[in-house]
């Protein structure tokens, strides 16, 4: 694996915590919910917690072997997309990779499922930030079962 080393990843050397998601369109709507967050747990999450984006499912493994192998154990989310034979056949590489360091934080199927709409075929990041504009500018507004899987992620940061 290849991945260019830029000020944003070498942000996993200073914080408790390091998120890696499967690539912009996770990190747009975790971002965005997290703005949504009372400004005491923003602030808590934001400076507990590292989001750094994969690029792609397959780069999450060798990812993930660089950070065990500096003692960081991460957090990891996906999408399992089962049924996607190019994508679903990295999911059991990627838990085996962590060998029980961290934890995986699977979408079921994908993340639009989990925040309640159809996945669009062209500008995923784009549509994603748009349905986050629905939801208003505080948690109250944030889909339930997203809610749930940020609590899954961030644990008792996070509001139920």
């Amino acid at each position: 694996m290849i991945l260019r080393v830029d000020d944003h990843v070498a942000r996993v050397f200073f914080t408790r915590n390091v998120v890696i998601v499967e690539g912009d369109t996770e990190e747009v709507v975790i971002k965005e919910t997290l703005k949504r967050l009372p400004k005491e747990r923003y602030l808590k999450v934001v400076s507990d917690f590292e989001i750094i984006k994969a690029r792609g499912k397959a780069s999450i493994i060798g990812l993930i072997k660089y950070l065990i192998a500096m003692d960081i154990a991460p957090i990891v989310v996906h999408d399992r997309d089962a049924g996607v034979a190019g994508a679903e056949v990295f999911n059991q590489p990627i838990v085996d990779a962590l060998g029980g360091a961290g934890k995986v934080v699977q979408m079921h199927e994908n993340i639009e499922d989990e925040i309640g709409y159809a996945a669009p075929n062209a500008e995923k990041p784009f549509r994603a930030y748009q349905e986050t504009l629905k939801w208003g500018d505080d948690w109250a507004g944030v889909p339930a079962n997203w809610k749930k899987k940020m609590h899954e992620i961030f644990g008792d940061n996070i509001p139920s």
